[in-house]
């Protein structure tokens, strides 16, 4: 019923509402990523800068650096990019540091939305003389002025003229379509950004968004796909599921032989009937020619027997597996919850105790419920430097703060802004470039505040809790588990976290089967 873009996007979302065509979708996206690659004086193109923070703040940075930064993004009220000369956007990207301002450049060939890209202006309007405007099937709402497109064909093409020049005002436009009655929001494209920038303009607008590209692409586009429709219709929206299945065009069998068919089922296919070992042969009265020995001849039928036999063999030997680890988790969860009521009630309380396995598993990659104070196995001290740089690369990879910026000093929360999840994401990525160091678990999280105390667990395998942080460590242990659980959930089910809780069932109101639970 509407449609907006971003930036690029709003050719697409003119096409999409008719008011242009294909062709002069790919023509007009021909010449624009042209203009933007170099400039006519072959000049400094310019970098652009994403800064974490609210308006106020960007604007008083702003008049304090003075230069020639303008603000070219305006995606929502805790997202701003700053456009500018190359120089100049790394010497704000220093600033905004020791502010502990979040910010990160982006990975871009020039300053869009900028006077640094202004030369590009004329060349495309004057591409925009040959394209036709028509009236389209819905509105589309512009970034130049944050509402919708003129109606007319040449005060459109003055827009659009204008839009690679003029700030994106996106989040004008979000509030504006919403003002209009949007309540629903499609992203159509790579991933979920959009969505996540619609949800922080409007807050509190009872909006829903969803993105076709919900998985980033770890998930099958089809499946995507059909989440996307089968959201749609439980909104009440009006969607054509009949035509999910079309029934393809009978193939219809030659004059000649019938068509080869061969029925497979199954893991491991193997033919209908097994081949009886042929009869002796009879010799060959000519010299020259032994008889070949059935068993020769056999050979390859018994050496297809003993391949599905060894196929079917690993498979149990797999589902005995996980059934073992899903018990190993079940021991594990019974351990930590004993822990936790321990740990509220200050009193020794007994639960009873599974009959043990017969055969001692690693531990199961589904972290169980944390039980603060539980230290790892010491290890022996190996060279600081090693950790320290392992930690620092991986904050700098995850976060995307420059690795020379970064000090042991810094507090993860309150430097850096690491949220739970991604907090979780760095430790795994630890324990995979560390494999010998002590495995940082769910129960050490809420203790690990800085990078200093991160380095400092790796290199002795203990956790340093103050003795009076333990109700608190608690709290943030539950949470950082909590959020990573949700998250795990959303990626192996595919139900949006926003419609997860933990008090669902996980087989009554999720559907999760043993096997996807074990996952």
């Amino acid at each position: 019923e509407a449609a907006c873009g971003h930036s690029y996007g709003e050719l697409l979302a003119l096409c999409g509402a008719g008011r242009i065509d294909a062709q002069a979708l790919h023509q007009l996206s021909n010449l624009r990523g042209r203009l933007m690659a170099t400039r006519n004086d072959g000049g400094d193109r310019g970098a652009m800068l994403a800064v974490q923070a609210d308006e106020a703040a960007v604007q008083a940075f702003m008049r304090e650096e003075g230069g020639d930064l303008v603000v070219a993004n305006r995606n929502s009220p805790r997202q701003y990019v700053l456009s500018g000369p190359v120089e100049q956007i790394k010497r704000a990207l220093e600033s905004l540091t020791t502010r502990a301002i979040r910010s990160r450049m982006l990975q871009v060939s020039a300053a869009f939305h900028s006077p640094l890209v202004a030369d590009a202006c004329g060349p495309f309007a004057n591409a925009l003389e040959g394209v036709a405007f028509e009236k389209g099937r819905m509105p589309v709402y512009a970034n130049a002025t944050g509402s919708e497109y003129p109606k007319g064909a040449k005060q459109a093409r003055e827009v659009l003229a204008s839009q690679i020049v003029r700030p994106v005002n996106f989040m004008e436009q979000i509030r504006a379509m919403h003002a209009d009655g949007v309540r629903c929001f499609i992203e159509v494209g790579p991933g979920h950004v959009l969505s996540d920038l619609v949800q922080s303009t409007l807050p509190d607008g009872e909006v829903q968004t969803i993105a076709l590209d919900a998985s980033k692409g770890n998930r099958s586009g089809t499946f995507d796909l059909a989440l996307a429709l089968a959201r749609l219709a439980s909104l009440g929206h009006e969607v054509a599921l009949e035509k999910w299945e079309v029934a393809l065009p009978a193939i219809e069998a030659s004059a000649g032989k019938p068509a080869f068919m061969v029925p497979i089922s199954g893991a491991n296919y193997r033919a209908p009937t097994m081949p009886r070992p042929p009869v002796a042969t009879v010799p060959v009265p000519v010299k020259t020619i032994a008889p070949v020995p059935a068993r020769a001849i056999a050979a390859p039928a018994t050496h297809a027997m003993q391949e599905g036999i060894l196929a079917l063999q690993r498979l149990q030997e797999q589902t005995a597996q996980l059934h073992k680890q899903f018990l190993e988790g079940q021991e594990s969860a019974r351990r930590s919850i004993q822990s936790l009521l321990e740990l509220r009630s200050g009193a020794q309380i007994s639960l009873p105790v599974s009959e043990p396995l017969p055969l001692r598993l690693p531990q199961p990659s589904v972290a169980p419920l944390a039980a603060v104070a539980a230290a790892a196995p010491a290890t022996p001290s190996a060279d600081r430097s090693i950790y320290e740089r392992a930690v620092l690369d991986v904050v700098c990879d995850k976060t995307g703060y420059p690795v020379e910026m970064l000090t042991l000093g810094m507090g993860m929360d309150s430097d850096l802004g690491i949220d739970s999840i991604k907090r979780v994401e760095i430790m795994a990525a630890l324990r995979a470039r560390l494999p010998e160091a002590p495995e940082i678990k769910p129960e050490h999280l809420g203790s690990l505040q800085t990078l200093e105390q991160v380095v400092a667990f790796l290199s002795n395998g203990k956790p340093a809790v103050p003795a009076h942080a333990g109700i608190q460590a608690l709290k943030q242990g539950q949470n950082l588990v909590s959020d990573a659980l949700l998250a795990v959930v959303s990626e192996k089910t595919g139900y949006p976290v926003e419609m997860l809780n933990l008090g669902m069932g996980m087989d009554s109101d999720l559907g999760i089967d043993s096997i996807k639970r074990v996952e």
